[in-house]
């Protein structure tokens, strides 16, 4: 008896905590399952095809006074084609931050010497 009364309790409480969730539309639903499963589909073929270093991450370049950058081209290109917001797009670009400013301090010709980054 007291384990029925526990299950209908975790019932009610399990109902009440969902019922304040917004309601998805099936349209919606499919448009982000074809978002998801179009990213992952784009992201994996890049894996096997040996492209997503050249095709999607950022590239170092040489700057206009000879040290090293990144150029994020690419970068965004990749995010913006499966709709990320602008704001998630320079948030994952500042995450390189410090990067970019070590990588400032080393002058691009002696950067393209090494031969385990690509």
């Amino acid at each position: 008896m007291k384990l029925t009364i526990a299950l209908l309790a975790m019932q009610l409480i399990f109902q009440g905590s969902t019922s304040g969730q917004p309601h998805i539309s099936s349209e919606d639903s499919d448009n982000i399952k074809m978002q998801i499963e179009g990213f992952y589909s784009w992201y994996i073929n890049k894996i096997k095809t040996g492209k997503l270093n050249a095709d999607f991450n950022p590239k170092f370049v040489k700057r206009n006074d000879g040290m090293t950058t990144l150029n994020f081209d690419n970068y965004k290109n990749g995010l913006m084609r499966f709709k990320f917001s602008d704001d998630f797009i320079q948030t994952k670009i500042n995450d390189y931050q410090q990067c970019v400013d070590n990588l400032a301090k080393i002058p691009f010709d002696k950067f393209s010497k090494f031969e385990d980054f690509g």
